[in-house]
């Protein structure tokens, strides 16, 4: 039986199995009428025997509570309950006296500060001076006793009157709720900690634990293979020589891939500090076998970075429905693929990363590291140190212990250099090198270092035109761009745009509604920023909201804002903005775009060039648009 739930008399024990009947709880819980010595019989058996939680109240509570390894709850007493019993009371005798233990006493004297009633408060610390209590209230005029059982019996013995302090129904309730809510919390942590020891005991690892004095409170079954019979003073002085201790213990720092010898064999041993208000209080070592070293390359190449160079996106996070989108969205995932470097163009905010990262993901490294580095945000020297890394004391300002570079970070997974255009000739020269090698040698250094990372690069310029005006390596750019990839800017996919905004909002304000037809008034708009600029704009409509829903008055005055200088540009006559730097033929081409947009309907495509349907008419007229 999960539950013992101990009564002190008949209306309470009837009370509690009403209750477990109504809520088909007979299985798990049992009601026991006793008290005295017989409640800690009873308490003593059945915490041999399978109970996981005790309900009790008043004495009973007092008598079990903290005696086991069993959590006990209290039927705790209520503001009502009492102001029955007094009130039941008060039609024997205005000299009235309240006993009660505990929890029952706090809120008796609660009772009594809200109510101004005037009676005497009891309390009991031991029930075997109930009794005595009881005489020296009596002597004092009080002859009507407010309690449970025990105060019931010596009412008896003394001559006195009583009225039962009862328990409603609800107290019982909260009560049980209680009860079963702390066996949920029991049989999770269970299942927690077998969970963990089966993980513990399953890990490749040797995993040991030891208490703030060195004592081994855990070791798994790898660790007692590796050392066997030697489990004692000799494991905790092999793996804790002074100089780590110290680290450990005083320093409360981590010790991260350190090489020992055990059983003449090369281990790694790693160990991190338990440490809770500032103080260490144990801590866990993990030691990788000999054997397995070869198999966790990657692990040792990475033993001193940080983590979480991951790919978050996928392809499922490219938002569009367009076909446009799809084309590009089909031709990723077919050279992701490929091992071959890839090369991506895209205006500003096409989503050049997001596509990189689900390029990675799609790929055969998807389980290996992505590194991002934007080559226009360094300066030269820092970004060569950045991709080839350094060591110690190789320049003014070096770390004493050197530094890996992102392409031995990116050992066997991918590396994302974006704004490649932009580094250096002589940087460009070297990325050429290791390209074509596979090997990097650090800034400062001599030792070659082999590297297996996939490069994806990508660019806003024509690197092709730059590589003709030689100011950009043609034979880099050829083995950049083995396969290439085109990233459509938002003017082509212009249906894309209200799922853009709507998931956008859905993501970063759930509560916040857009009009359909504030939707499609983003359509009109250039957004030369592409993505990153609509996604501005919807920004500041959402901050700009009221009461929860973003309007189409809010849309027009956030975008015409933004584009009011596009729009000045826009306003000239067609035929008057034809020069030299935009071809007669352009200004065909900005017609039956324009018309196209506006489903040929004239008037709006007029309005949106910002010029007379006369004019637009004669316009298509010349260039035999539509006609």
């Amino acid at each position: 039986m999960e539950i013992i739930l101990f009564s002190g008399q008949e209306r309470f024990t009837a009370k509690a199995e009403k209750i477990l009947e109504d809520r088909n709880l007979k299985e798990r819980c049992l009601v026991v009428e006793t008290a005295g010595r017989k409640t800690q019989q009873v308490a003593d058996f059945y915490s041999e025997n399978g109970a996981k939680v005790f309900i009790a109240r008043g004495q009973n509570f007092d008598l079990i509570n903290k005696k086991y390894n069993i959590p006990a709850v209290s039927v705790r007493a209520t503001y009502e309950e009492i102001l029955v019993a007094y009130q039941q009371a008060q039609m024997i005798s205005n000299r009235i006296a309240i006993l009660g233990y505990g929890s029952i006493y706090t809120m008796i004297q609660r009772f009594q500060r809200i109510s101004q009633e005037e009676f005497l408060a009891i309390k009991i610390d031991d029930v075997k001076n109930v009794s005595h209590l009881m005489k020296e209230a009596a002597a004092k005029g009080y002859d009507t006793f407010v309690g449970g059982i025990t105060t019931r019996e010596a009412c008896s013995e003394l001559g006195l009157n009583h009225v039962m302090l009862d328990s409603d129904s609800l107290s019982i309730k909260i009560a049980l709720d209680q009860a079963l809510s702390l066996i949920d919390i029991q049989s999770e942590r269970s299942q927690n900690f077998t969970l963990i020891q089966t993980i513990l005991n399953t890990s490749e690892d040797a995993i040991i634990a030891f208490d703030e004095k060195l004592k081994i409170t855990f070791i798994n079954d790898k660790a007692k293979r590796i050392f066997k019979s030697e489990l004692n003073q000799s494991v905790t002085e092999k793996l804790f020589p002074a100089e780590i201790k110290t680290k450990i213990y005083d320093n409360q720092e981590s010790l991260q891939n350190y090489l020992i010898q055990i059983n003449e064999e090369p281990h790694l041993l790693s160990i991190k500090p338990l440490i809770t208000n500032q103080k260490v209080y144990g801590a866990v070592a993990t030691i990788t076998i000999s054997t397995e070293l070869i198999n966790s390359e990657t692990t040792l190449r990475k033993q001193l970075a940080e983590k979480g160079h991951i790919a978050k996106s996928n392809f499922k996070d490219v938002i569009g429905k367009s076909s446009v989108i799809a084309k590009t969205i089909t031709w990723a995932k077919r050279i992701a693929k490929s091992e071959n470097n890839i090369l991506i163009h895209g205006d500003t905010g096409t989503g050049k990363e997001l596509f990189a990262q689900s390029i990675h993901n799609f790929s055969s490294r998807q389980y290996g590291p992505f590194i991002a580095i934007n080559c226009a945000a360094l300066a030269t020297s820092i970004l060569e140190s950045e991709l080839f890394g350094y060591e110690k004391g190789s320049f003014t300002g070096a770390s004493n212990q050197g530094k890996m570079g992102v392409f031995e970070l990116a050992h066997k997974g991918t590396l994302f250099l974006d704004e490649i255009g932009e580094i250096s000739g002589e940087l460009q020269a070297k990325l050429l090198r290791v390209i074509q090698e596979k090997e990097i040698v650090r800034v400062g250094g001599n030792n070659v270092i082999p590297v297996d990372v996939r490069i994806i690069t990508a660019t806003n310029k024509d690197l092709k035109k730059l590589s003709r005006k030689n100011e950009f390596r043609s034979d880099l750019f050829y083995r950049l761009s083995v396969l290439e990839l085109e990233l459509p800017p938002l003017k082509e996919r212009k249906e894309d745009i209200p799922l853009l905004v709507s998931n956008y909002l859905k993501i970063n304000y759930p509560t916040i509604e857009i009009e359909e037809a504030s939707l499609d008034y983003f359509k009109k708009f250039p957004f030369e920023g592409n993505i990153r600029q609509l996604i501005n704009l919807v920004e500041r409509c959402a901050v700009l909201a009221d009461y929860s829903k973003i309007s189409q008055y809010i849309v027009e005055k956030v975008c015409k804002k933004e584009f009011e200088a596009v729009n000045e540009d826009t306003s000239i006559d067609i035929e008057d903005a034809a020069t030299p730097l935009q071809p007669i033929t352009d200004e065909a081409r900005c017609l039956e775009a324009a018309l196209k947009r506006n489903f040929g309907n004239r008037k709006q495509t007029a309005q949106e060039l910002k010029i007379s349907t006369t004019t637009l008419w004669r316009k298509m007229k010349k260039y035999g648009i539509g006609l």
